[in-house]
C-alpha cells in the first residue's frame, strides 16, 4: 500500500486478530467463510463491483497470511 492510515489500521487489526485467535482458534476460518459468503452475495451489476471485489480479495489475503503465522 502507500497509505499510512490504511497500513496502520492493517497492522493494528492484524495484531488484534492474532491475540483473539489464541483464545478462539476457529476465528480466522469463520471470518474467511463469512467474507467469501458476503462476496458471493454481491450482485454482478452493483456499482463499483471491481473495487468491492478488490476489498474482499485483500481481506482474504490478510486473513490467510495471519492463518499461516498461526500454524
Amino acid at each position: 500500500m502507500n497509505d499510512p492510515k490504511a497500513d496502520a489500521a492493517l497492522y493494528l487489526l492484524s495484531g488484534l486478530i492474532q491475540r483473539v485467535v489464541k483464545n478462539e482458534p476457529e476465528l480466522i476460518d469463520e471470518m474467511l467463510s463469512g467474507i467469501k459468503s458476503d462476496q458471493a452475495s454481491i450482485s454482478a451489476d452493483v456499482d463499483e463491483k471491481e473495487y468491492i471485489d478488490k476489498i474482499f480479495k485483500e481481506s482474504i489475503a490478510v486473513l490467510e497470511r495471519l492463518q499461516k503465522l498461526e500454524s
